[in-house]
């Protein structure tokens, strides 16, 4: 079983050292007192979890570049190439079934010339305002609170993910081949991932 191929696994080493600004996450739906889907922990419950399909991280590079990470869970069945887990580099972020509007930058350009593209403008209205075109934001990082290191669990056959920051913070992604995953901001939830992972991948 394929992790993460290996074109995915450098997106995620290249955001090392950067910082999170914010997250945007289509059709996200917030549950509680949810269980860690694993057999030996079945009943306990972990509080608030995010869920959705698949997530945009606005990265902050250590060059100050921001560029976006999509992350999402591999399919229910194989498609070559094929692995439990993607991330993606991308310009702008992946809407899903979100329908976008971008006629505002389209009418703020008729009659006039302007240099930026509008992935750049869309790029710049992202970043200064809380609607996503859609889309959920979530802010639930500290400012210049870098990625220090990052896991990837194997469940087989599932996923999850972990990703430290400098601050302390840690948060986890577990994600299942059903296009769909879940996103913890719970200690014990990551902790649960470490103890219980058939294998691991490590990213420093």
């Amino acid at each position: 079983m394929n992790i993460i191929l290996n074109d995915h696994l450098e997106s995620l080493t290249s955001i090392l050292g950067g910082y999170i600004d914010y997250a945007l996450i289509p059709k996200l739906n917030i549950s509680s007192c949810q269980s860690y889907p694993a057999e030996s922990m079945y009943g306990k419950s972990y509080g608030h979890f995010y869920e959705s399909s698949l997530i945009n991280l606005r990265i902050r590079t250590l060059g100050a570049d921001r560029i976006w990470l999509e992350l999402r869970p591999g399919p229910d069945e194989p498609i070559e190439p094929w692995a439990a887990f993607s991330a993606s580099i991308l310009k702008s972020p992946n809407y899903g079934n979100v329908t976008k509007d971008l006629s505002w930058f389209k009418k703020l350009n008729q009659g006039t010339s302007f240099e930026k593209s509008i992935i750049e403008q869309e790029n710049e209205f992202l970043d200064s305002h809380v609607d996503g075109f859609g889309m959920s934001r979530l802010n639930c990082w500290y400012k210049e609170s870098k990625i220090t290191k990052i896991e990837l669990h194997e469940f087989n056959p599932y996923v999850a993910c972990i990703f430290s920051h400098s601050d302390g913070i840690e948060w986890a992604i577990y994600a299942e081949y059903d296009f769909n995953f879940w996103i913890s901001f719970s200690k014990d939830i990551v902790s649960q991932i470490r103890q219980t992972s058939e294998s691991v991948i490590e990213v420093f």
